[in-house]
């Protein structure tokens, strides 16, 4: 059983890597849709930097995520943000962590250079729901935080 939620784990982390790349500035509201997908409805929650976030519904969620991802434009980072490794820990049959290693290639107009950070993320199955393709139930995001306020120090504090 440990191989099937591994192998489900991986693939759910490649759809969430292609929810996560977005270079349009038109069309962050659409990758907040899709990145709030692969999140369980009205129970995600996101710990980063001391913070606890209770996602509540995807719906309401959105309209707090697309601020956050705009953000990455109004500051000509942009959104190309590619999957750059997974190392994925099975905790039980219905459970795996995943590491999951971003990589950020800005805008040249920018001025920052690529940079990495590692996310951990909770997958999860239900017993009795095999074959659904399981979301995520928490994430940390501490290092991608950090590594936005290193070179972005108003980040977190720009218009909502």
């Amino acid at each position: 059983m440990a191989d099937g939620i591994r192998a489900k784990a991986e693939a759910f982390c490649q759809s969430y890597a292609q929810a996560v790349n977005c270079t349009d500035p038109t069309k962050t509201e659409e990758a907040a849709k899709a990145i709030l997908s692969h999140y369980v409805p009205k129970g995600f929650v996101s710990f980063s930097m001391g913070s606890i976030n209770p996602l509540g519904d995807h719906d309401k969620a959105a309209s707090g995520a697309k601020p956050y991802l705009d953000r990455w434009f109004t500051l000509g980072i942009g959104l190309d943000v590619t999957l750059e490794s997974s190392r994925i820990e099975v905790v039980s049959p219905y459970n795996a962590l995943c590491f999951l290693t971003w990589k950020a290639h800005p805008f040249p107009q920018c001025g920052e250079k690529e940079w990495t950070f590692e996310n951990v993320y909770s997958y999860r199955l239900l017993p009795g729901q095999e074959d659904s393709r399981g979301a995520f139930e928490f994430a940390i995001s501490d290092n991608e935080i950090s590594a936005l306020l290193q070179r972005f120090p108003d980040f977190m504090n720009m218009a909502k």
